[in-house]
């Protein structure tokens, strides 16, 4: 169904709120043209307490956002309230809000890909007018709207302090002009609802985490694997040639979106962790024949602050594609079909030797729907 034909009124209330806004920061509000697709309540502004300690980020207005006027007030919204509840966290202390004011027709948010570079101006100055210790990024499209950061599902219950912006987003993250605070990505409860119960300890495991947050009681100092951003390209360059003295070595792209094929895709970062055989364990047992010598690391490729030159960026590639080309060293991912793809587009290389897929491998270990 085409959607709904402009009207005057509708124009006047998006010119009227853009005009009023709070924030005085959408400055490229309007630009991608959503208001003029048949949005019932264009402009959306946030909703909560005056003073809020939690902000949380959504992707866009759905249907039922739309016909009301206000964010998360569907099932979605219903099931974060009720969570809040559950964690005894007043509704005074939220405020909800999504990256993208206008919704989309047919809730197709990825078919309009100037929605958010238009409206991220004005989510940053909210954040920063409302000024909350703590903001909730539900689903990948808040995450990569604020952070730059992909793959929610690994992301979900680990916060990021402020001062970790530059280490795990690279410098230059836009983020770090927002303040001192703490940001937890969640899975989208929309996400969560569609799996039918199968990820509902998965959330509730996130709300603890939030819970510890706004109590001040969440403890900084947990065990983490050990990680670095290498940026000196010297050693950027003889990291990625010694991954063939190892005999399995893991690696995940970070890239701008699904599909390698699409105008203007990049791989943003690549990302190792190397492992040895202990020897004297067997395959198959309770005790897993591998271990991780060294910590993981990720290198900057065709990221925008990317410290390599483009010369430098091609030496870069050729190692990971002779990395790839071994098929020696076991290449471990999660998904591999989506690194498989990347590289064969973007490295030029198609990924040779035994090819291990933790996905594959949760899948052959437990079958349950929507929770790989």
């Amino acid at each position: 169904m085409k959607p709904q034909v402009l009207t005057a009124t509708t124009e006047a209330v998006f010119l009227d709120r853009l005009k009023a806004n709070p924030y005085n920061a959408h400055r490229e509000c309007g630009k991608c043209g959503l208001y003029k697709m048949g949005c019932q309540s264009p402009f959306m502004l946030g909703r909560g307490g005056e003073h809020p300690k939690i902000l949380v980020v959504g992707e866009a207005p759905g249907n039922e956002e739309d016909q009301r006027d206000m964010p998360f007030v569907g099932p979605s919204g219903k099931m974060l309230e009720n969570l809040f509840k559950a964690f005894s966290i007043p509704e005074a202390d939220v405020w909800y809000t999504n990256v993208v004011v206008c919704h989309p027709p047919a809730d197709r948010l990825e078919k309009h890909p100037r929605a958010i570079p238009s409206c991220r101006e004005g989510l940053f100055a909210e954040i920063t007018s409302l000024d909350p210790p703590i903001v909730v990024l539900t689903g990948n499209v808040a995450l990569r709207a604020v952070l730059g950061l992909d793959k929610i599902t690994t992301r979900h219950g680990e916060p990021i302090s402020s001062d970790q912006l530059d280490s795990i987003c690279l410098a230059g993250c836009e983020a770090t002009r927002l303040g001192t605070r703490i940001y937890l990505p969640l899975l989208h409860p929309a996400h969560v609802l569609r799996a039918r119960g199968a990820l509902n300890d998965t959330m509730t495991e996130g709300f603890k985490v939030l819970r510890a947050l706004y109590e001040g009681s969440y403890s900084w100092d947990r065990p983490k694997p050990p990680h670095r951003v290498i940026q000196d390209f010297d050693e950027a360059l003889a990291y990625i040639q010694g991954l063939s003295q190892y005999g399995m070595a893991a690696y995940d792209y970070e890239t701008t979106g699904l599909d390698p094929y699409k105008a203007g895709a990049r791989i943003y970062t690549v990302s190792f962790a190397p492992m040895t055989r202990i020897e004297g364990i067997p395959d198959g047992g309770e005790t897993s024949p591998w271990t991780l010598p060294d910590m993981g690391v990720s290198i900057p490729l065709d990221h925008p602050q990317t410290p390599f030159s483009q010369e430098q960026l091609v030496e870069l590639k050729k190692a990971v594609g002779a990395f790839l080309a071994n098929p020696d060293v076991i290449k471990l991912s999660h998904n591999h079909k989506f690194e498989f793809v990347w590289s064969v587009k973007h490295i030029g290389v198609e990924p040779q030797g035994r090819l291990a897929d933790t996905m594959l491998m949760h899948y052959a270990t437990d079958e349950t729907p929507m929770t790989h």
